[in-house]
């Protein structure tokens, strides 16, 4: 498994499913 494809499902989630402000985008 590669961390940036973790990474990069797990920003896809929050932008599914905005839970926290968009402070926190990287």
């Amino acid at each position: 498994m590669k961390l940036e494809e973790t990474l990069r499902k797990i920003s896809n989630l929050f932008n599914s499913k905005p839970r926290f402000p968009k402070s926190h985008k990287s």
